[in-house]
């Protein structure tokens, strides 16, 4: 067991953290027409459904990929969709969107700290440490860099 050193520690967790849904859902892909009149690109659909609780949720993407890796433990892809900007998935499960990820994310990171910085004042110039588990894509760890004084620590299961 690994001992905790210094008085100012803060534990951000984003393993799994309100994606249990998501990550539970049955993802699908196919091609299919905008719905724009004839000649409009075809856009693939990105749909997530959770049966469970009667959610389904559909975006559509450009075609073409704008990134696909193939790492130890998935398949991450990203696509760019017209409302939403880039969209990013592993393993087919929609994980974010440009539009929508600085609202999920500003929760995850601020709330902790407004918390931890209630109960507790760093001393002047001393280092805030914080540890994000998960969190690959770096929207929690850049919203903790709008601190002074924090120290991060980024653990994430996939070095991609």
């Amino acid at each position: 067991m690994m001992s905790m050193s210094g008085k100012f520690k803060l534990w951000v967790i984003h393993a799994l953290l309100g994606l249990e849904c998501i990550h539970a859902a049955e993802p699908h892909h196919d091609a299919t027409d905008s719905g724009d009149t004839a000649g409009a690109q075809k856009m693939k659909r990105v749909i997530e459904e959770e049966h469970e609780i009667g959610f389904i949720q559909t975006l559509l993407v450009h075609p073409t990929p704008i990134s696909v890796r193939q790492s130890d433990y998935q398949t991450i892809e990203v696509y760019e969709s017209d409302h939403f900007g880039k969209v990013f998935l592993l393993d087919e499960a929609l994980q974010l969107t440009e539009r929508d990820a600085p609202h999920y994310n500003e929760m995850l990171a601020h709330v902790p700290m407004m918390e931890y910085l209630a109960v507790q004042q760093p001393d002047e110039g001393g280092a805030i440490n914080a540890l994000v588990i998960g969190g690959g894509d770096g929207y929690v760890t850049s919203e903790l860099l709008k601190y002074p004084n924090v120290l991060i620590d980024h653990v994430d299961l996939d070095k991609e």
